[in-house]
């Protein structure tokens, strides 16, 4: 039975999320590092193909790997200075992939070590101001065993106003004062 007041070609209608807001960077990853352990298995996989025997791996060098961190993908966001805007995750596997920044800054109270009892449905992560519109650069890097591994050179990129802005309209001293205030209000909101 068809809902009264949404006509489709069947039963119900087709509904999907919006696209994210916001810069989106798209990049291919054609080589990721491996862990050790992944080398590891690699080097079996071979050994059991020859069919010779495999040796097991000494106690210390599994909990070597047990603790080992995977590879991680990283966008870093900069401003036409040079400043540093934002670090973004990335899918950290091979191909292609997306990643949108939200075109904030980082938030004043991003980490917060309290532990509340309640947290209210409306509470939402701590978020930055929105930058301004100008000139920003993307570079993409992969952190591997403590290393950070630059993957080609910044792209840069043009953040434009929204149509319909007023064109005297000072986003420098727009984007400074929220800055300001969102300073001030992680200051009061710390004191509490």
């Amino acid at each position: 039975m068809q809902a009264k007041g949404m006509p489709s070609a069947g039963s119900t209608s087709y509904a999907a999320e919006n696209p994210p807001f916001g810069a989106t960077f798209t990049y291919y990853m054609a080589d990721i590092p491996q862990t050790t352990k992944q080398q590891r298995q690699e080097k079996e996989k071979v050994l059991r193909k020859e069919e010779a025997s495999i040796p097991f791996p000494a106690w210390e060098t599994l909990r070597e790997e047990s603790t080992e961190a995977t590879p991680k993908v990283m966008l870093w966001v900069k401003d036409e200075a040079g400043n540093p805007i934002r670090w973004l995750k990335g899918a950290g596997s091979k191909g292609l992939h997306r990643t949108t920044w939200d075109l904030r800054l980082p938030a004043p109270n991003a980490i917060n070590l309290t532990q509340r009892d309640f947290n209210p449905p409306w509470a939402s992560d701590p978020q930055g101001p929105m930058a301004a519109p100008g000139t920003y650069s993307v570079q993409l890097f992969i952190l591997h065993q403590g290393e950070m591994v630059a993957q080609g050179e910044a792209q840069k990129f043009a953040l434009k106003p929204v149509p319909g802005i007023a064109e005297d309209m000072d986003f420098e001293a727009e984007a400074a004062f929220q800055q300001k205030t969102h300073r001030l209000d992680a200051d009061a909101q710390s004191d509490g």
